[in-house]
């Protein structure tokens, strides 16, 4: 997961032509924290919608 968000961060970096990883993560890190907290939050109501029609399906 850690080579994933290093990633994303470099990426950001190089889209937004900075000269380093940490002028990046000053203007832009709140953002990248929130897109990846979104995901989490996402991928946590899909995985809960498929334990409880396998849970409904078991009774």
């Amino acid at each position: 997961m850690d080579i994933l968000r290093q990633f994303k961060k470099e990426q950001a970096k190089a889209r937004l032509k900075l000269a380093n990883i940490s002028t990046t993560m000053d203007l832009y890190g709140h953002y990248l924290k929130s897109a990846d907290k979104e995901a989490a939050d996402r991928l946590e109501q899909v995985y809960q919608n498929i334990t409880r029609k396998q849970n409904e399906q078991a009774n």
